[in-house]
């Protein structure tokens, strides 16, 4: 083999090393795109079943005839038989508060304490559950609770059967 040979040679070899580590860099960063819009629709998808969860398994109160739900922009309190934190308690006040486009989350046993439906809500001795949820909003009309998040709406309703509402 002439020197000419062995340059034209090591010149392919080049031009297919570069063409092969192209390809490959590309497809290392779709796959790491892909696994991190995974992880967020994972979370948002774990958001939405709690919170449906939660509102489904409303504790229905006989005296109002309804389930106990406060909510408005900001602030989600909901007395459910679905606790998050503590699912030994049974049935707790919920409360989803929404601040800095920060969610947190906190639940109290005494549910029936007015300090706790209507108090001051202090973000420090509550749980993070999202650092991000931006566009976030809660409401509470005719039953449901009218959830708008990521520019799409829905509608959570708690599970009242006529045999609750006979009793």
């Amino acid at each position: 083999m002439t020197l000419m040979e062995v340059m034209v040679a090591m010149a392919l070899l080049a031009m297919v090393t570069m063409m092969v580590y192209s390809i490959l860099d590309r497809a290392l960063v779709f796959a790491h795109k892909g696994e991190g819009r995974i992880v967020q629709l994972e979370r948002d998808s774990a958001l939405l079943n709690l919170l449906s969860r939660q509102v489904r398994s409303g504790w229905y109160d006989s005296r109002s005839k309804g389930v106990v739900i406060v909510a408005d922009d900001n602030v989600l309190r909901l007395i459910t038989k679905a606790p998050l934190l503590y699912p030994e308690n049974g049935t707790v006040l919920a409360t989803y508060y929404l601040l800095d486009d920060a969610l947190y989350y906190d639940e109290h046993k005494d549910f029936f304490n007015p300090e706790h439906l209507d108090g001051a809500l202090d973000p420090e001795e509550m749980t993070q559950l999202l650092a991000d949820a931006q566009g976030l909003h809660f409401d509470y009309e005719g039953g449901a609770v009218l959830l708008t998040w990521q520019e799409q709406e829905y509608e959570l309703w708690p599970w009242c059967t006529e045999e609750e509402e006979d009793e």
